[in-house]
C-alpha cells in the first residue's frame, strides 16, 4: 500500500478516554479492480509506537487474531 494522505487525530470525546493517532489514506492494486483500489485505516499512537506516517511510502499491515491493525510495517 502507498500512503497517499494523512490526517493527525487528537481529541477527547465527552466522558471518555482521549484519541490520539493517525488517519492514513492508502491505494493498492486490487485483483478485481481496474487501476488502483483505496483504503483509510486509523492507527492509535499506542499502536504506531514512536511510527509516523509519511506520504509516498510503501506500508504493510499487520493483523491481530481479532481482525485488528496490529502494527504497521515498511514495505
Amino acid at each position: 500500500m502507498k500512503i497517499i494522505g494523512v490526517k493527525r487525530v487528537d481529541f477527547t470525546p465527552k466522558g471518555e478516554d482521549p484519541i490520539k493517532g493517525y488517519k492514513v489514506h492508502c491505494t493498492l492494486k486490487a485483483e478485481d479492480t481496474a487501476g488502483l483500489a483505496c483504503e483509510s485505516f486509523f492507527v492509535s499512537d499506542t499502536k504506531a509506537a514512536g511510527w509516523v506516517p509519511e506520504v509516498g511510502r510503501e506500508v504493510e499491515l499487520v493483523y491481530n487474531k481479532f481482525g485488528k491493525i496490529d502494527r504497521v510495517v515498511a514495505a
